[in-house]
């Protein structure tokens, strides 16, 4: 692949493509942090997905040509099935794995799909610690049981 050097003027970043997308996503991470409520510490695990997101969409570029990023760098389809179980934050019931027939469920908060750890659809969990985890063990927190939480935590 052939790749065009430029050099862009002193302080002026808007001449760098670049700066334009890392502009763009600091823009979505506040957007999303703010509205989720999230400590500022997560702003990395936020940033890394809203890129792994990003790199699996259609934009509306000529050099695109229909096609993600992440099809195009591979020549693989994307698969946004781990995407779609969760949002940012969300709360979730992890399971710890104990002995047979017993299981150990917990609150957590969900920040992330975690690639390169476990099997597919293993996510980025944080608990009550604080120290995040990743699990594979995972489920959404039916909203029943959320009103019954916030009625007992009153």
């Amino acid at each position: 692949m052939n790749v065009l050097m430029t050099q862009t003027e002193k302080n002026s970043p808007w001449q760098n493509k670049a700066e334009v997308e890392n502009r763009e996503l600091k823009r979505h991470t506040r957007c999303i942090m703010s509205r989720s409520g999230n400590p500022s510490a997560l702003w990395d695990f936020c940033c890394q997905c809203i890129v792994e997101l990003c790199n699996y969409m259609v934009r509306s570029l000529p050099q695109q040509k229909g096609r993600t990023p992440y099809a195009i760098l591979t020549g693989n389809t994307p698969d946004i099935l781990e995407f779609l179980e969760f949002a940012w934050y969300q709360p979730v019931w992890y399971y710890e794995l104990t002995t047979f027939p017993s299981q150990t469920r917990h609150v957590g908060r969900w920040i992330g799909v975690a690639h390169h750890i476990g099997q597919v659809m293993c996510f980025w969990i944080l608990p009550t610690s604080g120290v995040p985890i990743a699990r594979t063990m995972t489920q959404p927190i039916p909203r029943q049981d959320m009103e019954m939480m916030k009625l007992n935590l009153s």
